[in-house]
């Protein structure tokens, strides 16, 4: 009974520690998300977006960089598409010139997310901080181009301030490394 007893303990231990290793890790990545999400523009976007990638579960800091590209780079790229579809269903020269402008800038965007995973892989952070703002400026610039009527429809200014706050994770980011 007694070498049963020891051969279940030596089984139950492993499962022991690997659940105690899960949880720990779980908490640490959950107080890091809370830490980065703090110090951005949009907290509960920033705590939603993040949690809503299984990567999450077990990245460190630079895999949070990598989950937070991806997910700003994916965004930026609906806006795109969004914006592609506007140019075609206006009428209006000067509506139509200020999307085009908001295509570009958002073309943009999409390249400097490219290079800020680059720029994340090759522990640049420097340089992934500079591309992380460039590419602030996409829906920032889109949105000054609507200062006066005809106004910005309701869609594209809360894409480009959904994409502000997902720029914001990336910069929170790339500032912790």
């Amino acid at each position: 009974m007694a070498s049963s007893l020891s051969v279940s303990s030596s089984l139950l231990l492993p499962i022991f520690l690997s659940f105690l290793f899960i949880n720990h890790t779980h908490a640490a990545t959950n107080e890091l998300i809370t830490s980065i999400c703090s110090s951005t523009t949009n907290p509960s976007l920033c705590v939603q977006s993040l949690k809503s990638d299984p990567r999450t579960a077990s990245a460190d800091l630079k895999g949070l960089g990598a989950i937070s590209i991806d997910i700003a780079q994916s965004n930026a790229k609906s806006t795109l598409n969004m914006i592609v579809s506007l140019v075609k269903q206006t009428t209006d020269p000067k509506l139509k010139g200020r999307y085009d402008t908001c295509r570009e800038n958002y073309d943009d965007s999409v390249s400097d997310f490219d290079e800020c995973r680059k720029f994340l892989k090759s522990g640049d952070y420097a340089s992934l901080n500079t591309y992380a703002s460039s590419a602030l400026d996409g829906p920032d610039t889109c949105n000054d181009g609507f200062e006066g009527p005809p106004a910005e429809p309701p869609q594209l200014q809360a894409a480009n301030k959904k994409l502000e706050g997902l720029c914001s994770i990336v910069l929170a980011i790339s500032n912790r490394l």
